[in-house]
This record gives structure tokens, sequence and C-alpha cells, in this order.
């Protein structure tokens, strides 16, 4: 009887941490995964740091929901806005030589891109428009779902265009496992520490574990992520080769959305292409593959011909001179790589850009 009486104590005991546990990870939730009701607390936080300082110290937010704040708190005049993934997060005013604003966020699908020019476009007045063009675009399959942390944005900006792809239910892929997890709860702790913290710097010298936004929107990376070996790199080409485009599935509706974008806004604006190289082991995979990746570089070289914008870039590094050197991993470039694209654009006058992964 001992024995049993010890058994539900300590079923009871584990019952009620696991109630603990997923209570305090519901009402954290530093990612936003679950609430419906999220108010991006550390998202407005590092928005409102970026007006105050040139740095600010960044991990596990939700870029989407930062960006959005970031454009609402942002009085900045940049002349060129950048919209994108990741790999286009080294493109900054440090290789323009312009006032840039980079509201790239990573993983970026379409649907990011329509609706992050549509936010940005409303409050900033740049002449130029940088799209950073990822091989994924107009795959149906890609796997990307977190634009739906704006999704009511991207129903208002969509409409704009005259067309009204499929919605998808922003909360449908989340992991609800996250909830018993003890690592999400160390991170919620983190997060709530977080935010009683001063995160802006004016000394952008690379942190060892966490990354930087610049003022610009630029990303300085921490210097464990930034000074992989190459085996390391080359080892990581395995899965950049497959990320969002295994499997693969061209969506017609997809290209149309873009068509339409570029249309609507290079009426008052130059509009600037950018297709950022991989690193060569990655690309090499790639060509590979089950995608025709050298195809998918061929329709947005057309698309550019076809409308009378400026195509910079290629996924293949050797036709942007970029070394295996010049990579942070299997698909993100460093900035002496981006730098030698963006010299092609020649700029005479002003220049946006927004691009990510």
């Amino acid at each position: 009887m001992k024995n049993f009486f010890f058994i539900k104590i300590f079923f009871l005991v584990f019952i009620l941490m696991a109630i603990a546990i997923i209570s305090f990870n519901y009402y954290v939730d530093p990612l936003c995964m679950y609430s419906n009701f999220c108010n991006s607390r550390m998202e407005k936080k590092i928005a409102k740091e970026l007006t105050r300082y040139q740095y600010v110290k960044t991990r596990n937010i939700d870029e989407r929901m930062f960006i959005f704040n970031r454009i609402g708190i942002e009085k900045s005049k940049a002349n060129v806005l950048i919209t994108g993934s990741s790999r286009i997060m080294q493109v900054g005013s440090q290789n323009l030589h312009k006032d840039v604003l980079n509201l790239s966020v990573s993983g970026a699908s379409l649907e990011d891109i329509v609706t992050i020019l549509d936010l940005g476009l409303a409050q900033f007045n740049p002449k130029q428009i940088i799209i950073g063009c990822d091989p994924w675009l107009f795959n149906e399959l890609s796997g990307q779902k977190r634009w739906t942390s704006l999704e009511a944005h991207y129903v208002k900006a969509v409409k704009k265009l005259g067309v009204m792809p499929p919605i998808a239910n922003p909360k449908a892929s989340n992991n609800y496992k996250m909830l018993m997890s003890i690592d999400y709860a160390v991170e919620s702790m983190r997060y709530l520490a977080s935010l009683n913290k001063d995160l802006g710097l004016n000394d952008g010298t690379p942190l060892d574990d966490v990354n930087l936004i610049k003022r610009d929107g630029s990303m300085i990376y921490n210097n464990v992520y930034a000074n992989q070996s190459q085996f390391e790199i080359i080892e990581s080409a395995k899965n950049w080769s497959k990320y969002s485009l295994n499997p693969y599935s061209y969506s017609p509706v997809l290209m149309d959305v873009f068509s339409r974008l570029i249309d609507y806004y290079r009426k008052d604006r130059e509009i600037i292409l950018l297709l950022t190289p991989y690193h060569e082991s990655t690309y090499q995979r790639l060509l590979k593959g089950n995608v025709d990746i050298v195809s998918i570089e061929k329709q947005f070289i057309s698309i550019a011909k076809e409308k009378g914008v400026t195509l910079v870039g290629s996924y293949n590094p050797k036709k942007t001179s970029c070394t295996p050197y010049e990579f942070f991993d299997g698909a993100h470039p460093k900035d002496s790589c981006m730098q030698k694209i963006v010299k092609e654009l020649n700029v005479v006058g002003e220049i946006v850009v927004s691009g990510n992964l």
C-alpha cells in the first residue's frame, strides 16, 4: 500500500509539472507559435531599439512580426528597399553605398515578398526595389508557411494585384509537442529575461553566439556560425540543396502573382531582381537533384527581359566569381561575395532593397 501511495504521489507531481510547463510555454510563447493574440513583445522591443542604436542583438524571434513593427516605427528615408530571404541579408549600405533598408526574412516565400513590399512602400518612398529571387518562389510544395504571421496583411496586399490565391491556416503547421518541451521552457525563460535587458549596441563587433541586426536591416552573424570550416560548410550542402526544393511542384498561380507584382511596382520605381549564389558543393548537388535549377534561373532571366527590369547574380557561384571561402554555409554568401554581385548595378541615384531564407 505504501508503494502504491508513492506511485500516486509521483504521478500527481508529474501531471502538475506537465501542466505547469504547458501553461508556461503557452503563456510566454517566445516564437508566437500558439496564441492568436501574440503581441510580439520582443519583436516590438528590438524594432524600438534599432531606432536608438546602430545594432541590436537577436535570437529566435518572429522575423515577420519584427519587420511589421519595424516598418511602423522606423523613420528612415532609405532610397533602397530590399525584400527576400536570409540569402540576401548581407546586402546593406556597406556594399550599396546608399541609404538602404533591408526587410528580408528567413525562408521568404512569395507571400512574404508581396506582403512586406506592400507594407514597406506604404511607409517609405524608395526609388529602387531589390527583390531576392530564391529558386523556391514558384514551388507550391516549398513548405514555407511562416508568412502566415502576417496573413491578414497578405490578403489585403494580394487583392491589389487582382488575384486571390488559396490562403493557408496560419496555425495549421504548429507543433504542439513543443508545449511539453523543456527546451522551449528554457527558451521561454531566456525570452522573459531578455525583455528586461538592453539589446541595443553601437559597437558592431561580432558576438560569439548571438547575431546582430544593423540599423539598415542587414545581418552580422555570430562567430560560431560565421567561422565554420569548409568541411562543415560542405556537409551543410546536403541539406541546403533540398531546402524548400524537395519536393518541387511548379505553380503557375505563384508565377502569375510574381508577374503581377513586377507590373504593379515597375511603373513608379526601378525593380532589380537578384539571384543569390549557392556554395559550389550545394550547386553541384542541385544540378544532380530533382529540381532543374538551371531552368529556374532561366525563368527569372526571361521574366526580367519581358518586364524590362534589371537582373543581377546567379545561383551558379562561378558566374558570380564567388569562391567557396566566401560562404557562411552551403546557401548563405558572405559580404565579399554579395559585393561582387551588387557592384554590377552601377547605381546612379537612390536604391531600395528588401530580401531572406
